[in-house]
């Protein structure tokens, strides 16, 4: 348990209803590296920096961190299909 929420699914809150579609999915992605990083042995994915609310500390992850960063899986997927621009509320 995490602040007494089960780790074992994805909660999605009222606020989901007041993103776009492209910045649900965002946030799924988001959600999803969180989840499946439960390896024995690895470290878990985590909340190192935001793109959108820490953009210089996002920047500066180091190699380990960025891949260890669920925003950064979030980032590679729209950049991937031509969407690096997507605005994201903070």
């Amino acid at each position: 348990q995490w602040e007494g929420f089960d780790v074992d699914r994805i909660y999605i809150t009222p606020k989901a209803r007041t993103l776009t579609p492209e910045q649900f999915r965002y946030s799924i992605i988001h959600e999803m590296a969180h989840f499946i990083s439960d390896v024995d042995g690895m470290p878990p994915i985590d909340d190192f920096a935001y793109f959108h609310r820490q953009r210089a500390q996002y920047d500066a992850l180091s190699n380990f961190k960025s891949v260890r960063n669920a925003d950064c899986y979030s980032r590679f997927a729209f950049a991937a299909i031509g969407r690096g621009d997507l605005p994201i509320l903070t």
